[in-house]
């Protein structure tokens, strides 16, 4: 099955990581990179990507902003953030925004891009291993922590 993916990440490094496995999957892939989420937003509605995949950290409109607002514009997509945050309430937050996807952007293996492509594209959800240990082990926690993100609803948006 060929994936259609769209990267959004401000940091060419891991656009470059990811390039590869893309290349060497079985099936074509089609990519449009973008350096931040306005951009991401107008590349997944112009290009219509099975998979989006977005940094949570970007300048000016970050991923979960984009997230929000492709959620809303492109249901079909699959959205799904890079994080370098153990935190699980970025992660908790990202779901929130639509995103049914998180993996660690620090994955770097060719073996692991092609497994997680794939997964975004046919799972409902995925949480990569890491993501999942630290979600789980907060959910577990007495106390829940709340991150102070910068994430623009709509007025009336639930949330």
């Amino acid at each position: 099955m060929a994936i259609r993916l769209v990267l959004a990440d401000d940091q060419r490094a891991r656009q470059t990581g990811i390039e590869d496995p893309a290349a060497g999957a079985r099936g074509s892939w089609s990519r449009g990179e973008a350096a931040d989420g306005r951009e991401a937003v107008r590349l997944v509605r112009s290009e219509n990507p099975d998979v989006a995949v977005m940094d949570i950290s970007m300048p000016q409109f970050n991923g979960l902003n984009a997230a929000l607002e492709l959620a809303r514009l492109c249901p079909r997509v699959r959205l799904v953030v890079l994080t370098q945050h153990d935190e699980p309430q970025y992660v908790t937050e990202a779901l929130r925004c639509g995103v049914r996807g998180a993996t660690s952007s620090r994955a770097r293996r060719r073996a692991t891009w092609c497994r997680r492509s794939k997964a975004f594209a046919a799972a409902r959800l995925y949480l990569s291993p890491g993501v999942a240990g630290a979600v789980a082990e907060a959910y577990l926690a007495p106390q829940h922590a709340t991150a102070a993100l910068s994430v623009r609803r709509a007025p009336g948006a639930a949330g």
